[in-house]
């Protein structure tokens, strides 16, 4: 990870009360309509303004390991996921920032993008709360069915509910029009995560996402250096995924 003792990246979004959004097709598949935000969305993660040839330079880059488990607890596969900051606004939203996720292999000991694997989305941050939008583009699209990495600050417990679009289903979840999903977050405590060789002191959280038609369970590990570390998501259909950062 890059300027690792300087960054927390997420999204400012969805408060607490009861804010509703709706996922829909438009710029990345993500049309945003806030009810209500915070005043102070002042970003609490200092990217800095570096463009080359009027083009966004990355500057921040985290890199995770993601294993696979069908609905049985077996391991199926493994991937390396890339997750990029960019010193440019999100068009889809002025107020966040550009990222992008990468599906990337190792050769010869070195990470190198997969071509045309790029899933583009935004991120907000205020000093209240971290919100990180994942990758949701091929398998990983059911990831929109469940709870995005959302830290609320000084809070032991934090909830909103969402509509999402019927053009985000499935794994077998079909509905029609938009359907509502509730989100409930609980900070369980802290728990050690080991990165670098080193330790370090991680918030953990256990997130549930429920419609009328589908459950599904995050369980994830953030730190206030790294961000969010561990990520293990139990999906829809009772596959699980689990990122974790190795870099």
């Amino acid at each position: 990870m890059t300027n690792k003792s300087s960054i927390k990246f997420g999204i400012f979004i969805l408060l607490s009360m009861n804010i509703s959004c709706i996922r829909d097709v438009g710029t990345e598949r993500n049309i945003i309509s806030y009810k209500r935000f915070n005043k102070d969305n002042s970003k609490i993660f200092n990217l800095g303004i570096h463009y080359h040839n009027n083009r966004p330079v990355i500057n921040f880059q985290s890199t995770y390991k993601v294993d696979f488990l069908d609905s049985v607890n077996n391991l199926t596969k493994t991937e390396i996921v890339r997750l990029s900051v960019f010193d440019s606004k999100w068009k889809a939203d002025t107020n966040q920032y550009l990222i992008a996720w990468r599906i990337i292999k190792k050769q010869n000991n070195k990470f190198i993008d997969i071509e045309n694997q790029n899933s583009y989305t935004g991120v907000l941050s205020n000093k209240s709360k971290i919100f990180l939008h994942p990758i949701r583009d091929i398998e990983y699209k059911k990831l929109e069915l469940a709870p995005f990495p959302l830290i609320e600050f000084n809070k032991k417990q934090w909830e909103y509910n969402i509509d999402i679009g019927e053009q985000w289903s499935s794994s077998g979840i079909i509905w029609n029009g938009n359907a509502t999903f509730k989100i409930k977050y609980s900070l369980i405590g802290n728990r050690k995560f080991e990165i670098n060789k080193s330790e370090i002191i991680c918030k953990e959280v256990f997130a549930t996402c429920v419609s009328d038609f589908s459950t599904s369970k995050l369980h994830f590990l953030y730190s206030d250096k790294y961000g969010f570390v561990e990520l293990h998501y139990f999906n829809v259909d009772k596959t699980e995924m689990i990122f974790t950062l190795i870099d």
